[in-house]
């Protein structure tokens, strides 16, 4: 586990309230989930949210004067594209526990898989009234951190558009093939692991085009469930995934394996009875990723 110790004080996390995340869709807002299936490259990501900043207390709690001035920062994070964006960048309010609206557009040509939204309050302005209170602009006094996986978990990686019966003869009829080098687990999850879809088959021309239709949103959550499932016995067949400690940060293919379990079985945390589950009963495993995937419309 990771700990943060800061060199100066920092508040109670309770001085600030953050409202969570919501996104437009079909004119309304709704909550961001913790994955958006139906996502694509051409979506601009539309967010709202609000934070309430308890100054009174902040500036107690960090020994600083009344003409200390905070900000508003949030930044976007993708763990497949590695795209760091700063998507706002405000002065917060002078006054006592007024609301603070955010309204974010953000871009999906840069993003993929992971996206991290971080919101941070920083010290923009500072009137230290002790040795310990922060005084270099950019200081953190307080974040709040939400994920959500775009394209859903089968789609963290690079994907290949081909034609299988050219490039794989023995298997032209194919939908798909999920290639995946576990030799080095220490590599980076995007460069050992890809997928290849056979634009041989009508049904994936179509999928690939992006068109919203009912067909292409079954054939993409058949796609999800097939390859998560095969990505979930990759990663019990391997010791390097299940003797690693989770971390999200970690762009390994060992570690992205490795949270992948995690957030199938959140239950577990000894991954080593999942290979065990594999090993006695593999229908069973199969049909708890199916399951844990969700319902087709």
């Amino acid at each position: 586990m990771k700990i943060s110790v800061s060199p100066f004080y920092t508040p109670d996390p309770n001085s600030v309230v953050h409202s969570g995340w919501f996104f437009s869709r079909n004119g309304s807002g709704e909550a961001l989930p913790e994955e958006m299936d139906s996502w694509d490259y051409q979506t601009v990501l539309s967010l709202q949210a609000q934070v309430t900043i308890d100054r009174p207390l902040i500036l107690a709690q960090c020994r600083l004067g009344e003409g200390s001035q905070f900000r508003v920062v949030v930044k976007a994070k993708s763990d497949s594209t590695k795209a760091d964006i700063l998507l706002l960048d405000a002065a917060a309010p002078a006054d006592a526990n007024v609301p603070v609206p955010l309204h974010l557009d953000v871009p999906g040509t840069e993003l993929g898989g992971r996206l991290t939204l971080t919101t941070f309050i920083l010290v923009d302005a500072s009137v230290p009234l002790d040795p310990l209170a922060p005084h270099q602009r950019g200081s953190i006094l307080w974040k709040h951190s939400a994920h959500v996986y775009l394209q859903g978990i089968g789609a963290q990686f690079p994907t290949d558009a081909e034609d299988f019966r050219r490039t794989r003869p023995d298997t032209p009829d194919a939908l798909w093939q999920l290639d995946a080098d576990l030799s080095d687990p220490e590599a980076s999850f995007a460069s050992a692991v890809r997928l290849s879809m056979n634009t041989s088959q009508p049904a994936i021309k179509r999928l690939l085009q992006g068109l919203h239709s009912p067909e292409n949103k079954e054939l993409q959550h058949l796609l999800d469930i097939d390859v998560t499932r095969q990505m979930a016995v990759l990663a019990v067949q391997s010791d390097a995934v299940l003797d690693r400690e989770p971390d999200h940060e970690d762009p390994s293919v060992a570690a992205v394996l490795r949270c992948l379990l995690l957030q199938l079985w959140p239950q577990i945390s000894d991954p080593h009875i999942l290979r065990k589950l594999w090993d006695s009963e593999p229908s069973k495993f199969e049909a708890h990723v199916q399951s844990t995937r969700g319902k087709l419309s």
